[in-house]
């Protein structure tokens, strides 16, 4: 798809996956209100549930809530995992886009998600970083 779109596949590849997991995360944020969960529960109970839909195996490594920084390790990421070392750098948009997308909602902040190690460039897991978006 890359090839035959050029580059602006990897922003039609995150946008998708943002606004999925914008979507998700309003859902979940809805059906837990009446809980009164803390929100750094919140955020865990979605990671939690979103595993469920088998797109990826996530665990949230580290999260600030008060920051807007997270980290989150993907494991067995439909995206990578069928491309398992083929790229020379890391390439999840969609799943990118989705964390994005998701935490923005759940922390009530805008971020970014910038992933630093990837399945499909030969690492054993993928690796998001989550930071506020610079104004």
């Amino acid at each position: 798809f890359r090839r035959r779109i050029g580059d602006g596949a990897v922003a039609i590849f995150y946008h998708l996956g943002y606004y999925s997991g914008y979507a998700y995360a309003e859902y979940v944020k809805k059906q837990l209100e009446t809980l009164n969960l803390p929100l750094r529960d919140v955020v865990r109970v979605a990671f939690d549930l979103d595993r469920s839909f088998g797109e990826f195996n996530s665990e949230l490594v580290m999260l600030d809530v008060d920051g807007g920084r997270a980290i989150v390790r993907v494991y067995d990421s439909c995206e990578a995992t069928p491309i398992r070392g083929r790229m020379k750098i890391p390439s999840c948009q969609y799943v990118r886009g989705e964390i994005a997308g998701a935490l923005s909602s759940l922390l009530g902040r805008e971020v970014i998600a910038v992933e630093r190690k990837c399945i499909a460039a030969g690492d054993n897991y993928c690796e998001f970083h989550i930071e506020p978006r610079k104004q």
